[in-house]
């Protein structure tokens, strides 16, 4: 657990701020120091939140201050900040005892160094208006956690008769005296320390002078340092397609020694699909499978000392079934006079999901019937000028994993006649010729041969798609012969026929088409 320590002082311009008439102007000086100090008065420590401690160069002042709780020693402390333009002057001091209203005159001065501390929190610099007698003080250098073990941490220091003496210090085997060791007056940490795991050792100490030994024991405070996260997880890393924007895809947290870190999470950089909200990771925009089937982010943590780290996550998104979202119709009318088992137009479906197939199914129609093979729109009926008007028909579209789209259609009937593509085969052919024709028929092309193979009206059919049937008409629409064939090609023998002109019906999985034969038998 953090400790954290505010302490309050009163620099600067103090008059009406203090009951004497001590006062700096900082605007007037470049450089500062800190001092952290008690001030005993005839051996007695000042206590009085109105006691004051002031710095002097002569009779300017130079910094003050009012006596301040220490949330660490329990003493009213003094924390001074001092002012100058030169370093090397000497600073003196003098205190206000409150309690007496007189100003009394501190013997102890300081160098004044920049940018310096004497004293801390934890261990204060004493200062006092008499001559110190015997006793033992630890100056901290550095108690900052996670230092290389073996650095110094402070020094003791031995007082004769208010005099530092040289001295032999030794710790006590009790307490916490296995973490340190002791060489002349410095004490040094054995190893790293964690304030996360422990914030402060307790030690006994021995202190051997010329004049004798003194026994004391202290509180040494780690202080914490902020140290960078050192792992980010997440604890979800998939999302289904098409969600609502805003969806939590998974929530972040990192590994950090301070325990009650603040961590700012962001992404290295912009992502059209994902977005972090504090500590989570949501959607964006809306997500589709069949464009993108996952994202690589980058997630960068900052604690609020600026350390940072990085992590990449691949966000995985789910392929959820996507319903058939449209049918499109090629043709919406046809003219009277068609003929069934033509083709009137195709269907045509648009599903997000690649490799879907969705079956087509009619609602029951006496005028059309579907080709489920190439989903193309037949005619179940020959068309006359009593269907002219506009015929309903209602189409179902199922994917086969629950998506289903329901559509209908108006197909107009058009009042006039029906024109086939002409093309006459001659009699005269040779057993060598060949008449061929490519039909459009929708989006497909279908390349259908009709061979003469002999002057007695014998015909070979062939063409490039399965040939289902064929139906064959007088010019006058009379019916003469219909066959059914599911082959690519057949024989055709209208030998038997008068000599007149017919109009033939191919019917393939493409589609109806039709052409004009002309037969005339051989003399």
């Amino acid at each position: 657990m953090k400790r954290i320590v505010l302490l309050i002082s009163l620099y600067g311009i103090c008059s009406g701020a203090f009951a004497i008439d001590w006062q700096v102007n900082t605007s007037m000086f470049q450089y500062s120091m800190e001092v952290f100090a008690t001030v005993e008065i005839d051996g007695v420590l000042l206590s009085d939140a109105k006691d004051q401690l002031g710095a002097f160069v002569g009779d300017e002042c130079r910094g003050v201050v009012k006596a301040t709780d220490n949330p660490i020693t329990g003493d009213k402390t003094f924390f001074l900040m001092i002012y100058a333009n030169t370093v090397m002057e000497n600073i003196i001091f003098k205190a206000y005892d409150s309690e007496k209203d007189q100003i009394i005159d501190v013997i102890n001065t300081i160098e004044f160094e920049t940018n310096t501390s004497v004293g801390s929190i934890s261990s204060p610099y004493v200062m006092s208006n008499t001559e110190r007698a015997n006793g033992l003080e630890f100056i901290e250098i550095n108690t900052d956690e996670n230092s290389v073990p073996g650095a110094a941490i402070g020094y003791f220091v031995h007082y004769v008769n208010g005099d530092p003496v040289e001295t032999n210090v030794s710790i006590d085997k009790t307490y916490d005296y296995n973490v340190f060791t002791v060489s002349g007056d410095t004490l040094r940490a054995k190893t790293s320390w964690n304030f996360e795991e422990k914030n402060s050792y307790q030690i006994m100490v021995t202190s051997s002078a010329v004049s004798g030994t003194i026994n004391k024991e202290f509180l040494i405070q780690v202080t914490d340092v902020n140290e960078p996260p050192t792992a980010i997880y997440l604890d979800g890393d998939s999302v289904d397609e098409n969600v609502a924007v805003g969806t939590i895809v998974g929530n972040l947290t990192v590994s950090d020694e301070d325990i009650n870190d603040e961590i700012a999470f962001t992404l290295s950089k912009e992502n059209a699909l994902f977005r972090i909200d504090e500590n989570r990771i949501k959607t964006k925009a809306n997500i589709n499978y069949e464009l993108t089937n996952n994202q690589l982010l980058t997630v960068v943590a900052e604690d609020k000392g600026g350390n940072a780290i990085s992590k990449d996550f691949v966000i995985v998104i789910n392929d959820i079934n996507d319903v058939p979202s449209l049918i499109m119709l090629s043709a919406d009318s046809i003219p009277a006079g068609l003929p069934e088992y033509m083709t009137v137009g195709y269907f045509k479906i648009e599903d997000e999901d690649e490799f879907d197939q969705p079956d087509l199914s009619l609602s029951s129609n006496e005028m059309f019937i579907l080709n489920q093979n190439n989903h193309h729109l037949i005619t179940a009926k020959s068309f006359d000028s009593s269907d002219v008007g506009t015929q309903n028909i209602h189409l179902i579209a199922n994917d086969g994993r629950g998506g289903v789209l329901e559509s209908d259609f108006q197909i107009d009937i058009i009042d006039k006649g029906y024109s086939y593509t002409e093309k006459n085969v001659n009699v005269m052919f040779t057993q060598t010729d060949v008449y061929t024709h490519i039909f459009d028929v929708g989006n497909d092309q279908v390349l259908v041969s009709i061979q003469n193979l002999d002057n007695y009206g014998h015909y070979c059919v062939s063409a490039n798609s399965l040939i289902i049937n064929y139906k064959i008409y007088s010019i006058s629409g009379q019916l003469i012969t219909s066959k059914d064939v599911n082959k690519m090609g057949f024989n055709l023998d209208i030998s038997s026929f008068e000599m007149s002109s017919y109009i033939i019906n191919i019917y393939t999985d493409k589609g109806g088409i039709a052409e004009k034969l002309s037969f005339t038998p051989k003399c």
